[in-house]
Order: C-alpha cells, then structure tokens, then sequence
C-alpha cells in the first residue's frame, strides 16, 4: 500500500519464488520515499501469508490485509483480517467482522472513500466469480454486492485501480477494461479503451 501521510509504501507477506521453497513470509517491510530510499522493518508480525490483497484505510490510518494462504499450494487458507496501525510503532491487530467471503486468495481490492468500504472480488473455490464489500464505519461487516451488467471474466488476481473522478473501480481483464460504478445503482460496463 502506499501511506501519504508518511510518504513510504508498506509491504506484508510474499514467497520465496527465486530458490522454490515453500517459504511464505511473515515480513512487513516499509520503504521511504523521500530523501534516501530505505527499508525499514516492522517487528510485530501476523500470520504468514501469501496471495492476500491489502488496502490503505485513511480514515483509520490503517492497513487492512485480507485473506491469503500459509503454503504456496492452496493449503491453509486465511479468512481473517489483520490491520497494521501505522501511527508512532506500527501494530498489528485482528478486526472481527464476521463470516468472510470464500475467496481467500488470489482476489483483487480497492478503498472506496465514498462508501468507506473495502471491495474485493475474486473467484470461489467452485470457480463462480463473486463481489465483496466490508463497511468500515460503525461494526466492519461483509456483505456480498449483485451489480447489474456482466463482470470480467476470470477475475483471480486481475489488476484493479479505484478511479477518485468517477467514483469507480477499473478492472484489467486481458486487453479489455471494465468499470464497476460504485456510488449509486453498482453496475458494470466494458470500456473501449
């Protein structure tokens, strides 16, 4: 994630692809992005995991980890959701929300300031292509969002950004482009880039 109010990207988790061990990490790493280009570590540390999404909660100053797995071969899913507070000495903490959505890794998830929610989609384990908020005012909660139009296909690990003009999400799906409007009725549409 990037987090604006101390200029530094914030990173958790990963593999050891270069040498194909099973290693899943437990590292959260930040790097400065003014003056000298720096690592720092985070000591405190979650669950190791792989395949998570994560997202920067501004109203909280927070960084929010969903889902993920512990081995590089689908075992041991995670549907927890462990948040970094980013204030003074970063520390982690589980937020309770509730039952999870099913897909636990491989999904993609944006911020969406107007609905203060976190948005993630991905597929299930039986293949079926599905969208996710969690609210993040009051009591966190997931509920599951049924959009009008047809959704791109395939949607593990596409890249998503969030469009602050338009208030949408923009998905790359191959070579096309496809928005999810998320302030009124929730709909998608195909770009034609």
């Amino acid at each position: 994630i990037y987090d604006p109010i101390r200029a530094r990207m914030v990173i958790h988790g990963g593999d050891n692809m270069t040498n194909r061990t099973e290693d899943i990490w437990t590292d959260t790493w930040t790097l400065a992005l003014t003056g000298e280009l720096a690592w720092t570590a985070i000591e405190a540390q979650p669950s190791p995991r792989n395949g998570h999404t994560a997202i920067y909660d501004p109203r909280r100053d927070r960084m929010l980890v969903f889902g993920g797995r512990a081995e590089r071969h689908y075992n041991d899913p995670r549907d927890d959701l462990p948040a970094l507070s980013l204030p003074g000495t970063p520390a982690w903490a589980v937020v309770n929300a509730g039952p999870s959505p099913e897909m636990w890794t491989d999904h993609s998830a944006i911020y969406d300031p107007s609905g203060d929610r976190m948005v993630v989609f991905g597929e299930t384990s039986g293949g079926l292509s599905e969208l996710w908020q969690l609210s993040l005012s009051g009591t966190p909660a997931w509920a599951p969002l049924s959009p009008a139009g047809t959704p791109p296909s395939g949607f593990s690990g596409r890249p998503v950004i969030y469009d602050a003009l338009r208030d949408r999400m923009l998905v790359l799906d191959g070579t096309s482009v496809f928005a999810l409007a998320l302030s009124g009725a929730a709909a998608w549409s195909e770009l034609s880039p």
